[in-house]
């Protein structure tokens, strides 16, 4: 006997946060926004690397955006209508409806701490993506201002303020697959070339970074000439992700 389907409320999305907010422009102002129905291959056609099409889906149902065809709801529509601040209310609005469960078990968002953030979302289905969605979760919060960038930011000895956020490289299936060699070396903000802060958010995304790229292989644009450059992007990202994992000073 097959096992029961999983109801969408009981699994939410764990795309990486760059491309979950990446479908959500193209659809409310993009190529997509004329569009009715989406599906992982139009997603794809727009940049979003075919490892993470499915999971972006996946997380604009939770998101109740699209229904289970894949059809825009009402909400994405009035979402895509909305601009400025309204626009910000409304996504504030549905990221508050679909993830109300956390909502209901986190005090306060802005203080949890990460065993916090996982007991709020340990009843979900897949244990082993929790990590994942709540990358997700606090990555739309983020967005919708309900989460401050708080941590981002930090102060040196003459006040000055420095952003430690290091630009990740864009690891699209385009960058790689038509050779791209210009890998640049990644940035970081620190005092006397050390990193003296760690900034959880960076790390998360470094995970999903070095996750996109994981999956490049499997696209069928993919040569073996694109290894030497697939190579040298992940041994950048998982050295900056050792260097934040140790908080050196």
């Amino acid at each position: 006997m097959p096992a029961p389907l999983i109801s969408i409320e009981n699994r939410p999305g764990y795309s990486a946060i760059n491309n979950t907010l990446h479908a959500i422009a193209i659809c409310t102002d993009g190529v997509l926004s004329n569009v009715q129905k989406l599906s992982a291959k139009a997603l794809e056609q727009q940049d979003i690397p075919s490892g993470d099409s499915f999971p972006v889906m996946s997380a604009l149902r939770f998101l109740r955006l699209v229904d289970e065809q894949g059809y825009k709801t009402e909400a994405f529509v009035e979402l895509a209508h909305a601009t400025g601040d309204e626009r910000q209310e409304k996504l504030k609005s549905i990221i508050k409806k679909a993830y109300s469960e956390v909502f209901s078990r986190l005090e306060d968002i802005a203080t949890a701490n990460p065993q916090q953030f996982r007991e709020a979302f340990k009843d979900f289905a897949y244990p082993n993506l929790h990590g994942k969605m709540i990358t997700l979760f606090k990555g739309l919060c983020r967005e919708a201002g309900l989460l401050s960038d708080e941590g981002q930011t930090r102060q040196t000895p003459d006040t000055q303020h420095i952003d430690t956020r290091t630009p990740l490289m864009q690891v699209s299936s385009t960058n790689v697959l038509e050779g791209y060699e210009a890998m640049p070396e990644p940035l970081s903000a620190s005092l006397n070339g050390h990193i003296s802060v760690r900034d959880y958010a960076m790390i998360e995304g470094l995970l999903d970074a070095i996750e996109v790229l994981r999956q490049l292989p499997n696209s069928p644009k993919w040569t073996e000439a694109n290894r030497p450059s697939w190579l040298k992007a992940i041994a950048i990202n998982v050295n900056l992700l050792q260097t934040m994992l140790e908080g050196k000073e």
